[in-house]
């Protein structure tokens, strides 16, 4: 867990691709059918393909983790989305559940949900 807590940590800061360290080769970065860029992305490059997505739909944005949910391989963060689009001066927050999986110290795979329920069912953890 200490490893996806660092991502965040990275991730904030004006360093977003000091990340890039925690990540494994065969990295897999997979945005859900209902995301506006859906698909996956690979490898390191993937990684900063979505960030630059990002950074050139939003003026500012940050996944601020909540809850964290350790479950073997895996790791689930109910974490919120905020962001402001360029030229709007609306704000954008958003919940969005993430699941990490690791694997030899390495993170493999991120994926992130519009639903808690959704996040711990791929996470492999069974609500009750």
């Amino acid at each position: 867990m200490e490893l996806v807590r660092r991502v965040y940590k990275a991730w904030a800061s004006e360093e977003q691709h000091a990340a890039l360290e925690f990540l494994a080769e065969d990295f897999e970065y997979v945005n859900p059918p209902y995301a506006v860029h859906p698909g996956t992305r690979r490898g390191r490059a993937g990684w900063l393909a979505v960030q630059a997505n990002l950074d050139d739909s939003f003026e500012s944005w940050v996944h601020e983790p909540g809850e964290v949910i350790d479950a073997g391989d895996k790791v689930v963060v109910m974490a919120t989305f905020r962001a402001r689009g360029r030229g709007s001066s609306m704000d954008l927050e958003k919940f969005e559940p993430h699941v990490w999986t690791l694997r030899g110290g390495r993170i493999v795979r991120f994926e992130w949900f519009n639903d808690r329920g959704e996040a711990m069912r791929a996470a492999g953890i069974a609500e009750g």
